[in-house]
């Protein structure tokens, strides 16, 4: 259970890493169509989009661990869920994104789901 529960935890947070550092290296990538392909091409190698593209790698093989020991229909509504309501939060506290009254009612919600699933085991 303690394996399992460090599992969860390592898959959601390098999610989470990915999604956010992928957020922040795209604010200075060049727009395919727009930039030479070679603008385009030195842009997706950034910091941001490497450390995104890394922390995906180190997610792969937790969650295959994870869907090998669980139901894929509990693992992965429960990674998303904890990475949606994360990441939300991050992009309003620390990317200074807007958030509207729908998306909080959203977010109890998933909360609520992923509290049930929980109990669900």
């Amino acid at each position: 259970m303690f394996i399992t529960f460090i599992l969860y935890a390592v898959t959601v947070t390098v999610n989470i890493v990915a999604n956010i550092a992928f957020k922040i290296g795209t604010k200075s990538m060049a727009v395919i169509g727009v930039a030479p392909f070679t603008e385009v091409f030195k842009s997706v190698f950034n910091k941001w989009f490497l450390l995104g593209v890394l922390a995906f790698a180190v997610s792969f093989p937790t969650f295959v661990m994870l869907i090998s020991r669980q139901k894929i229909s509990i693992v992965y509504p429960v990674i998303t869920g904890w990475g949606f309501l994360f990441i939300t939060l991050i992009g309003v506290y620390w990317l200074k994104e807007d958030i509207s009254a729908v998306q909080i009612i959203g977010i109890c919600v998933i909360f609520i789901g992923l509290v049930l699933a929980g109990l669900s085991r």
